[in-house]
């Protein structure tokens, strides 16, 4: 049956003048189906992974070698989702029509270090091949591969981190996500038979 958004009421949840193959970075969430707690648990405050964890965090590394116009910056898998930075490097131009934004900081020294200056992207006509959409569609597909079964749900979040305050603020949520899981509202009750590590 062909897609009909009266029917299926799939909604984008993306910005929709927004280009996402723009430099700059992005905070992203992406949950496992029925939000399941499939890759380990957390103990004392500390994520233990399972086999299907250690997948989920080697194929998100992986994913700098395979596209080195991006990096991976602050990153955490925990038992149902996993949380990371991606910094798009360089700009590779406007897809599909969408027009180019003004980035409100720069990304320097390999994007350690942001700073409050504009940056001007030029359009360019390159693949969209590192669109955050097709970046996270590659890593959900790699994961689930090596799994051996589809493992997460169909969509993603993701937040458009705009100044240092902002990267300070979530890189910070990240490193303390295993310490605050039970009051994260991503928390499901853990599944004994998901546990071993």
């Amino acid at each position: 049956m062909p897609y009909d958004k009266n029917i299926h009421h799939r909604k984008t949840i993306r910005l929709t003048e927004y280009d996402y193959s723009a430099c700059g970075l992005y905070f992203i969430t992406i949950c496992t189906h029925e939000k399941q707690c499939i890759f380990g648990h957390v103990k004392n405050g500390e994520m233990i992974l399972n086999e299907h964890g250690r997948i989920a965090r080697d194929k998100w590394f992986e994913t700098s070698t395979i596209r080195p116009d991006i990096e991976l910056l602050a990153f955490i898998v925990m038992p149902n989702h996993i949380h990371g930075i991606i910094c798009i490097k360089t700009n590779n131009g406007g897809v599909c029509n969408t027009p180019l934004q003004n980035s409100e900081f720069e990304i320097d020294n390999a994007a350690k270090i942001i700073t409050r200056r504009g940056v001007l992207h030029t359009p360019q006509l390159r693949s969209p091949s590192n669109t955050v959409g097709a970046i996270i569609r590659g890593y959900k597909s790699s994961v689930s591969k090596q799994i051996g079964r589809s493992v997460f749900q169909r969509n993603y979040y993701e937040h458009i981190i705009r100044n240092a305050d902002d990267y300070d603020q979530i890189r910070g949520y990240i490193a303390c996500n295993p310490q605050t899981w039970d009051s994260d509202k991503l928390y499901q009750k853990q599944l004994v038979e998901f546990n071993k590590s």
